[in-house]
């Protein structure tokens, strides 16, 4: 998961130069989730705290490079090594061409659900 991080960032910085001067957004929020029980005890059923950060940026240079990333960093007070998490959510590059455009990295592709076609049906439905 590290090498991965790592990997999209040196990509990012590699594409830099089609982002040159300009501001590059970052957007987030911090979600807190505890809960314990009713019956008096001290002892918590999920405490949990997620920070959910976005990166995303379109150039509309010759090369048309746009990058987007998603991650959340989350730490489990209830987690036996209380260890912070990093879940790459999306991280993706893409590089637009004149008849092609190319997308590298993690990404969140979905077809289908639209005219109620899933690539996992085997079997006729009745949809009345």
């Amino acid at each position: 998961m590290k090498r991965l991080l790592i990997i999209i960032i040196v990509v990012i910085f590699l594409t830099t130069n089609a982002f040159a001067g300009e501001e590059i957004p970052l957007n987030g929020f911090l979600g807190l989730n505890y809960s314990s029980r009713v019956t008096g005890d001290d002892d918590y059923i999920i405490a949990e705290e997620r920070l959910q950060l976005e990166l995303a940026k379109e150039s509309y240079d010759p090369l048309n490079a746009s990058f987007f990333v998603k991650a959340d960093f989350i730490k489990d007070e209830l987690s036996a090594d209380e260890a912070y998490n990093i879940d790459i959510r999306e991280a993706y590059i893409t590089l637009g061409f004149e008849s092609i455009d190319l997308k590298f990295g993690r990404q969140i592709t979905t077809w289908g659900t639209g005219d109620l076609l899933f690539i996992n049906d085997l079997f006729p439905k009745n949809w009345e």
